[in-house]
């Protein structure tokens, strides 16, 4: 008995995109062999079983997660194993959104000098400017 053939959907099928996809979340080098072999030698030393963070405040959480001190957006060399602290999955948490708003503050041109290295010049105005001019005003007596 013959059977009806497929039936072929018309819709399109999403692209794999990979690493260069808008969405994706955090940078290609923590995803290669390089840095799993890395990580996992890191984890493995004796002074680097606890979180940093938590050890600080007279915890003991065990560390899963490799950190960059200075995030790997702003640090100039990503494999610098000088640049790594071991944190737990709560602390890296904690630590990613501050990263967050230090790399956010650097882009929009807060702090000492942007990402390309320019020094920042201030927009606020000047504190004379905000003021207001007292002397425009005419001068009344409380009395009378």
């Amino acid at each position: 008995m013959a059977t009806r053939p497929k039936k072929q959907h018309t819709y399109k099928q999403p692209e794999p995109q990979g690493f260069l996809a808008p969405d994706y979340r955090s940078r290609p080098e923590y995803h290669t062999a390089r840095w799993q072999r890395l990580r996992k030698r890191f984890l493995e030393q004796p002074q680097h079983i606890y979180c940093v963070r938590c050890k600080a405040q007279g915890r003991y959480s065990l560390a899963k997660v490799v950190d960059h001190i200075v995030p790997a957006e702003l640090c100039e060399d990503f494999w610098d194993e000088s640049n790594l602290q071991p944190l737990c999955e709560r602390c890296n948490r904690v630590k990613g959104a501050e990263d967050r708003k230090l790399i956010q503050n650097r882009h929009q041109g807060v702090g000492g000098q942007n990402l390309y290295g320019q020094p920042l010049q201030d927009q606020s105005p000047a504190l004379e400017d905000t003021q207001p001019k007292f002397s425009n005003f005419p001068k009344t007596d409380k009395n009378g």
